[in-house]
């Protein structure tokens, strides 16, 4: 972003300003589909579900529910802002952006989302003149039924050969580490709070804690805003039922969101990565 801007305004590239401003426009149009709606005045929710010695207080992010993904998002849209630009004009990119197959099916579309159709019929040519060669080839070579269709799944991207995959677990792994860090932090001194993450988060983050108190003080406290979340959705259901919806409070107002962040994840971390996941 704060490239496009110098290069909006920089007088030795006058014919490209316009089009330099329009795609800083689109980005910042565009990072809410990725990262999710941003709210600077109050980034995160304070839960307090430490009521007890057992039990941690959680923080929940108020654009993603859980920490992690938020972070895994951030770094998927930083990379995808600088990338973007490189595959539109760097021969070399976009070579090795062919050799790797591409995108995986979630990161192709969220690159869409922060490009232009200039910027895929510029960096997407290599990549799809290759699959054409290798489709031709695979043509002249069917022996047997079912064949064919293993040679195309071995051209398919892979969270192997992405390369938005590789900066998505790569932030995962240090998000969940973090985490790891906090609790046991928070555990020694009694007073820290402990960011908040989705259930599938809550397995790396136990995985990485091992067993133990902490482990169980954190399940405690999970087990605690669970319940809490179903009460909120039990207590805005009632109302809305009995047409008393303006007595709903803010927690109950959000506790349809805030019940699908936590039990599954970010939309736009969570989503399967490659054809296989879902088949």
């Amino acid at each position: 972003m704060t490239f496009l801007a110098q290069r909006s305004i920089s007088r030795e590239h006058p014919a490209q300003a316009e089009s330099y401003t329009a795609l800083a426009t689109r980005l910042r149009d565009q990072r809410e589909v990725i990262v999710g709606a941003t709210n600077h005045q109050q980034p995160s929710i304070p839960i307090e579900t430490a009521s007890k010695p057992d039990t941690f207080a959680l923080e929940i992010d108020k654009r993603t529910g859980c920490r992690i993904c938020g972070q895994i998002l951030e770094a998927v849209f930083r990379f995808l802002s600088k990338h973007q630009y490189e595959l539109s004009i760097n021969p070399q990119a976009q070579q090795e952006h062919a050799n790797r197959g591409g995108f995986c099916p979630l990161h192709t579309w969220q690159y869409e989302g922060i490009s232009s159709p200039y910027g895929v019929c510029t960096a997407y040519p290599v990549l799809t003149h290759r699959l054409a060669a290798e489709l031709s080839t695979i043509a002249s070579h069917v022996m047997q039924p079912g064949q064919s269709g293993n040679s195309v799944r071995d051209l398919l991207p892979t969270t192997k050969t992405c390369r938005v995959c590789e900066g998505h677990i790569e932030a995962e792994k240090k998000a969940v580490e973090e985490v790891a860090a906090t609790a046991q932090h928070a555990d020694s001194a009694k007073a820290t709070k402990v960011s908040a993450c989705c259930l599938p988060h809550l397995r790396m983050v136990l995985g990485s804690l091992g067993s133990g108190e902490i482990a169980q003080k954190l399940l405690v406290s999970y087990a605690n805003l669970l319940g809490r979340t179903a009460e909120d959705l039990q207590r805005y259901a009632l109302r809305h039922d009995a047409l008393r919806r303006y007595l709903t409070s803010e927690e109950e107002r959000r506790a349809s969101q805030l019940a699908l962040l936590l039990l599954a994840g970010h939309r736009n971390v969570i989503s399967p990565w490659v054809i296989e996941d879902i088949l």
